[in-house]
């Protein structure tokens, strides 16, 4: 039995939805793939280019070229993005950037002010004038600005080409071991390949050069020491002069490694612009396919629901009337059904508020065989208070008690002490007249005294206790 249809015959039980590949299909993702390549941006498009351009080079000379082709890489980009926004404010006129757009400000009046329609019409026809003579002002403006952001970063541009082919120069003629003149080497390469510069900002060879001694305040450049074209010789005898001719210029040390340094500057200059042209072009023909595919497809669509309406039949009056007065009945019965769970409700919270008042503890304190809380502290706090201060008058009042029969027994004992065989109206008349009071007497009343005294310290003693 064949391996493959065994697997094929697993999948589709285990999913319905397999397809059964016939080996004409593409391979995995590759649509996918494809999508990704188109939706990429230009200027990713422009880097990948250049490194795969750098890969080529010798090592010694990559970070050098990776360095100035990356910049390069970043201004052409921001020069050709400028340009393109300035074209199409050139190009469009109702075309107004976000800078320029004054759509923010609207007539905001009360409402008996907008009653006045007329004026209001009056005046908001007024706005828009003033509206878009104000962002056509400010588009002018605008564009100004951004015309003179581009002519900065072509300067940019113009100037980092200048010192990158001294740069580069240098860098080859070191690799190669040779000494010479550096501008003059650059004098041949520009000779040698015109067509380095068609993307830059300075197209022809004049051009360059005018920028370059520019750039580095050179006054003239050498003569060029190579020989690029031949035109035809008449005999053998003039081809093999000029052949030795250019033999002998290739072999002078200013011309030596000439074709790694061209090659450098074209991995820098060349191939990563024509990568970023491309990746470009080819964003803007899917973006024009997308477009048209969406407005043909939806435009069938609208065609084909025009068509079925038109060819649907006019509603019956009766049908409507009876489609109305059912969906009413029905939103009625809804309603009904609404009140009769909300009124179940409520009838069911009445019941369980009644067994809760049935089940809540007495109010003098918690529950039995349940642990107050904070709040039955609270609630019993008063109640505390009340009985602190009871039984404390209680105890002052059985001190005064105690206090008033002691001083009583005192006074008793004192008066036997002096005369007990005396009657109490004698004992009384000689305390009062102060001249027949005895020794004993006497010593009796500085007794009850001394006590009388002690009793009140221990019971104001005791009285700051029960305060404490």
């Amino acid at each position: 039995m064949d391996p493959s249809a065994t697997d094929t015959t697993n999948d589709a039980r285990s999913n319905k939805r397999v397809r059964i590949d016939d080996g004409t299909t593409n391979p995995p993702h590759a649509d996918q793939q494809g999508n990704q390549q188109q939706r990429q941006s230009p200027t990713k498009a422009a880097s990948e280019a250049f490194g795969r351009s750098v890969e080529s080079l010798p090592e010694s000379l990559a970070p050098i070229v990776n360095h100035y082709g990356r910049q390069i890489i970043d201004i052409r980009s921001k020069i050709f993005n400028k340009t393109n926004i300035h074209m199409k404010m050139e190009d469009d006129d109702d075309y107004i950037p976000k800078s320029a757009k004054a759509s923010a400000f609207k007539i905001t009046v009360s409402k008996a002010a907008a009653e006045k329609t007329e004026k209001i019409e009056f005046l908001e026809g007024q706005l828009a004038q003033a509206k878009s003579m104000y962002e056509q002002s400010l588009k002018g403006i605008v564009l100004e600005c951004v015309q003179l952001e581009i002519e900065v970063l072509k300067k940019a541009e113009s100037d980092l080409i200048s010192e990158l082919l001294l740069k580069l120069a240098e860098a080859t003629s070191t690799n190669e071991g040779v000494s010479c003149n550096l501008h003059c080497r650059v004098r041949n390469v520009i000779a040698l390949d015109t067509k380095l510069f068609r993307y830059a900002p300075k197209k022809s060879a004049d051009d360059v050069i005018r920028a370059y001694k520019m750039f580095h305040s050179i006054e003239a450049m050498p003569p060029t020491t190579i020989l690029t074209q031949h035109a035809e010789y008449a005999t053998q005898e003039e081809l093999e002069q000029a052949t030795t001719a250019a033999a002998a210029a290739a072999a002078r040390p200013e011309n030596k490694g000439m074709q790694t340094y061209r090659k450098a500057l074209e991995a820098i200059l060349v191939t990563p612009q024509r990568q970023y042209l491309a990746q470009y072009e080819s964003n803007q023909r899917a973006i024009a396919m997308k477009k048209l595919a969406t407005d043909i497809v939806e435009g069938k669509k609208t065609e084909e629901t025009a068509m079925e309406l038109d060819a649907e039949a006019p509603a019956n009056m009766e049908q409507l009337q009876d489609l109305v007065r059912k969906i009413a009945e029905e939103k009625e019965q809804s309603r009904d059904k609404k009140y009769e769970n909300l009124a179940r409700k409520c009838g069911a919270l009445e019941k369980e508020l009644q067994q809760l008042q049935k089940k809540q503890p007495p109010k003098n304190g918690p529950a039995r065989g349940r642990t107050p809380g904070a709040s039955d502290k609270k609630k019993q706090a008063p109640n505390r208070t009340a009985d602190r201060n009871k039984n404390k008058n209680e105890r002052n009042d059985n001190q005064q008690r105690s206090s008033q029969r002691s001083r009583s027994l005192n006074r008793t004992r004192g008066r036997g002490r002096g005369n007990r065989n005396s009657p109490p109206r004698a004992r009384n008349r000689g305390a009062a007249d102060g001249n027949n009071d005895t020794e004993g007497e006497r010593s009796g009343r500085n007794r009850n005294n001394s006590n009388r005294r002690s009793q009140g310290r221990r019971s104001r003693s005791r009285t700051r206790n029960d305060r404490r």
